[in-house]
């Protein structure tokens, strides 16, 4: 969004606090071993440290 555009929404905002924060940040792929939903299911426990940590989609949605 340039100048004059409009407001930036909540969403927007927040990722760019979290940009100019330097708040670190991963894009994770899920392979071949995520066959079935177990198998995704697992990858998100590791990931997200069994809820210790906070995740999201790409569209910013998050996820528990």
């Amino acid at each position: 969004m340039g100048r004059g555009q409009g407001k930036f929404t909540p969403a927007q905002i927040d990722r760019i606090a979290r940009t100019v924060g330097r708040t670190p940040e991963v894009i994770v792929n899920v392979y071949v071993s995520a066959h079935t939903m177990r198998g995704v299911a697992t990858h998100l426990a590791y990931i997200g440290r069994d809820g210790d940590l906070g995740m999201e989609t790409d569209m910013g949605d998050r996820i528990q």
